[in-house]
């Protein structure tokens, strides 16, 4: 630490142990008490100069007083996101670079393809409850899909994206599963992920892109002690179906952002797991 800059503390902290209540109005010793409270501002102030000369604005007004920062006006950066999931990361060593100059990491582990599952009426309905609840502001139209699935586009001032909901079936420790599934998105960092005292696992994969064409996916996981995997992703181009389901539609983002944040996925996880 700079000598000013603890000469400084040392002098605002004399300063504050050293006020007394005002005296009363008029006479001499108001007048000798404006005219001491004046040298030791004209000295103080004097103390800030030096150690701006020296350490620079931002360390000087820190030293004198630590203000709480208002909050950050439109367009300013920040560097915590409350669009982001709050659950930590599992704790699982990086898998090896693809060695492709993308951020792409080859799985350390792989626990295979998991059989097909189905999307009941029951789950059907707490899907599109969850969905509905997560995103109040946005339409979610529910596309007609098989009984292996649930589909629905979600639209909003940003424009339309997709949810999906799949199920399948595994066998083992849903914790086990999990890791061995941990970076199947190519992620060269572990999921955020969430285990209830049921056992039941739930990770969040960092969002995939795909360029040149721009499309983003992102999903979660549920591994459930028995044996069921539910799989949400959330995309952002359109179903393409449900209007014309016989017709082809090419794949590409009709948004920029995906339809849900991270942390509105996490809450969709937190309904579908109980």
């Amino acid at each position: 630490m700079l000598d000013e800059d603890q000469g400084l503390r040392d002098a605002l902290r004399t300063e504050l142990a050293g006020r007394t209540p005002p005296p009363a109005r008029g006479g001499l010793a108001e007048v000798v008490g404006r005219g001491r409270r004046r040298r030791r501002t004209q000295q103080l102030g004097a103390m800030v100069a030096a150690v701006v000369a020296i350490a620079g604005t931002a360390v000087a007004v820190n030293a004198v007083v630590a203000v709480p920062h208002a909050p950050p006006s439109a367009g300013t950066a920040t560097t915590a996101s409350p669009t982001g999931a709050d659950w930590p990361r599992a704790d699982l060593p990086a898998p090896t670079s693809t060695g492709s100059g993308a951020a792409e990491c080859r799985p350390s582990n792989t626990g295979g393809d998991s059989n097909a599952g189905a999307v009941g009426p029951d789950l059907r309905n707490r899907m599109a409850d969850a969905l509905r609840a997560v995103v109040p502001d946005a339409t979610v139209h529910e596309i007609e899909t098989r009984s292996t699935s649930y589909l629905a586009d979600v639209t909003d001032a940003d424009g339309t994206g997709s949810v999906t909901l799949a199920v399948h079936t595994f066998a083992g420790d849903p914790l086990a599963v999990a890791d061995q599934q941990a970076f199947d998105s190519l992620n060269c960092e572990p999921p955020k992920r969430r285990v209830l005292a049921d056992g039941t696992v739930s990770q969040i994969y960092p969002p995939r892109r795909y360029d040149p064409v721009g499309l983003s996916i992102q999903d979660v996981r549920i591994y459930r002690p028995d044996g069921e995997l539910y799989r949400v992703e959330t995309q952002n181009f359109a179903s393409g179906v449900g209007s014309k389901p016989d017709v082809a539609v090419p794949l590409r983002p009709s948004r920029d952002t995906l339809p849900l944040t991270e942390a509105q996925l996490a809450e969709l996880a937190v309904a579908l797991a109980g």
